[in-house]
């Protein structure tokens, strides 16, 4: 279903993950309703139906806060803070990852830690804020160096030589604009 959804087949994924969904609620496995519901709120996302996604992912969110599911939840804030990009409200999707990054980090999950908060770093780079990226990033790195994740490792470390970059051009009296200003620029001439 998911591999729908990265081949940009919403509509087979949408109804790939309905049919979850009415088996699930047959069977009373009310996780793997929520699950459902997250995919169906993931594809609605994409689709641009966002009062629908909201209304899937909130159903998601009450099954998992009551079962007390973390990976659950977390993966549901996830998507979460995508419906909220989507709807050009950065500061709701941070406000997603942050719950998101509380919820993981009582997994103890070095992974979803470390992944969460290079999505956080993202939206300070989004936001201006280098140097919270910088600091966000880094723990992301420590986080996947501890796993032994070097294709993320190497990832984020690539993403830190980016946000040191305009830092220091402006060191060099050169105009400092991060990765995301350019695209704005780009997209908004």
């Amino acid at each position: 279903m998911n591999a729908e959804l990265a081949e940009d087949r919403v509509e087979a994924a949408s109804d790939l993950f309905e049919r979850a969904r009415r088996l699930r609620v047959q069977l009373g496995d009310r996780r793997g309703e929520g699950l459902a519901l997250v995919g169906l709120g993931n594809a609605a996302t994409r689709k641009g139906e966002h009062k629908r996604a909201a209304a899937l992912l909130q159903e998601a969110t009450d099954i998992f806060r009551r079962a007390g599911d973390r990976w659950g939840l977390a993966s549901t804030l996830w998507r979460l803070a995508d419906l909220e990009l989507a709807r050009d409200r950065p500061a709701a999707a941070e406000e997603r990852l942050e719950e998101a990054l509380v919820v993981v980090a009582e997994t103890r999950r070095l992974r979803w830690q470390a992944v969460t908060l290079a999505n956080l770093a993202e939206l300070a780079l989004q936001r201006g804020d280098a140097e919270q990226a910088r600091a966000l990033l880094e723990r992301a790195l420590a986080g996947f160096e501890a796993r032994g994740d070097a294709q993320w490792a190497d990832y984020v470390r690539g993403r830190l030589e980016a946000v040191a970059k305009p830092a220091q051009r402006a060191a060099k009296g050169g105009a400092a604009r991060t990765a995301s200003t350019r695209t704005t620029r780009r997209r908004n001439p």
